[in-house]
């Protein structure tokens, strides 16, 4: 917790979630003790921010796994039903690798139990009323703790909206759509760049063309992007897809996305490779675990994915479905852990106005999915920031001004506002 500056104008507590599934709130508010990060004077001023990790995250009883069957390569895109069969065996023997260390926990590690720990920390830190903002997945503990506890609501941000309403299908494909448009803006824009080597050629074809050598035959790395972790020998189409995603989700990091491709197609995929888990507390698997607690994971045949993959080809041909979302599904396809907090539809009534916040093109929270959150929250206002990148908080510019006003003392913007950054 950061204590407000100013005792005589303090507000109360504002509670914090960073993302993820898995991101740590603790170490958010550490970061901005240290710097380069830091929370808004205003915030500062009013309220004790207060980092709160979820069930199975960093601080917070942190979920385990075998790290020897994590980093097992398995495609998540199977062809046949050797690959499908292969997929789910390895799905339910990491699911065991994860439940034993982990303990009974695992099975109430869904947003479900993490909307009640909320609670029990507003409790404990005195406050009748919780002021919360939630970025990415933290938009999915806001919107639940108001659908239960709306009298227990102060006022609430969520920016980048995490859309657990849809069906699976739908879910996957709006989300594989936002990153599918992102990854078309991003080659426009390295197309009209001075030093791009590729200027005027189809960079769209160039990055198919990459992908699909890369299936056929993976390009090594000659380091580790992080020399203190191992990561696989090789890199694979699929999993340059899925690191291309990660690249996108902040507008700054284009120039970085352009090297890393540059270098993958000269045959050096350090910058894409993956990181191989080290430990049974290796803090990446949270989001794995949580996911499977919370998202739709049906498919039992080869046919199901093979259905998936193919929608995902049609509407997407260069991400070919893969986000998020479709890695949940494969992922967890045969999952034997049940689920705690499946998607549905979830109204939110008798609660203070809640302000939800999205870019217009963001490739990880499609757009689509602020809408449809806006639509399940009554009287919500949907604040657009007309531009790129994965939420708006951390760019300190009108979206987040209009936020911290939101905040601070329940200022709303008008319905249907637009800002440019």
């Amino acid at each position: 917790m950061i204590p407000a500056t100013d005792s005589s104008s303090r507000i109360g507590s504002l509670v914090i979630n960073p993302g993820g599934p898995g991101g740590s709130a603790t170490r958010l508010n550490e970061a901005a003790m240290i710097g380069p990060f830091t929370w808004p004077e205003a915030l500062q001023k009013h309220f004790d921010i207060v980092g709160l990790d979820p069930r199975g995250v960093s601080k917070s009883s942190l979920a385990k796994c075998d790290p020897d069957i994590w980093n097992e390569r398995v495609s998540y895109m199977p062809n046949t039903s050797e690959d499908f069969d292969a997929l789910v065996d390895h799905n339910q023997r990491l699911a065991t690798g994860c439940a034993n260390p982990t303990g009974p926990l695992i099975r109430h590690i869904s947003t479900q139990s993490v909307i009640r720990d909320l609670d029990a920390a507003r409790a404990a830190l005195g406050d009748e009323q919780i002021t919360y903002l939630g970025l990415s997945y933290g938009t999915q503990i806001g919107h639940e703790y108001a659908a239960l506890f709306p009298d227990r609501v102060r006022h609430t941000v969520l920016d980048g909206a995490l859309g657990h309403s849809q069906p699976e299908t739908a879910a996957f494909a709006a989300e594989s759509t936002a990153y599918e448009t992102v990854l078309g803006a991003f080659f426009a824009w390295r197309n009209a760049t001075d030093d791009c080597a590729q200027r005027g050629e189809d960079l769209a074809g160039l990055f198919a063309g990459l992908v699909a050598a890369a299936d056929e035959e993976p390009i090594p790395p000659p380091a580790c992007p992080d020399a203190s972790e191992p990561c696989r020998a090789d890199v694979a189409g699929e999993e340059l897809r899925v690191r291309a995603a990660g690249l996108l989700l902040e507008r700054a990091a284009w120039p970085g996305l352009a090297r890393a491709l540059g270098r993958a197609a000269d045959g050096n995929a350090t910058a894409p490779s993956t990181r191989l888990a080290t430990a049974a507390d290796w803090p990446r698997y949270s989001p794995l675990v949580i996911g499977g607690a919370d998202w739709w994971h049906q498919s039992d045949a080869l046919g199901d994915l093979g259905a998936k993959q193919r929608l995902g080809a049609a509407l997407n041909p260069h991400t070919g479905g893969m986000a998020q979302s479709y890695c949940y599904q494969a992922a967890c396809a045969e999952w034997p852990i049940p689920m705690g907090d499946p998607q549905r539809y979830l109204y939110v009534e008798d609660a203070p106005p809640i302000l939800v916040v999205n870019a217009l093109y963001d490739p990880s929270t499609s757009y689509e999915w602020a809408v449809g959150m806006r639509e399940q929250i009554e009287d919500s206002v949907l604040l657009t920031r007309n531009g790129y990148g994965h939420t708006s908080f951390s760019l300190s510019g009108e979206a987040t001004e209009i936020m911290v006003a939101k905040l601070v003392n329940g200022t709303m913007p008008p319905a249907s506002t637009v800002v440019d950054t």
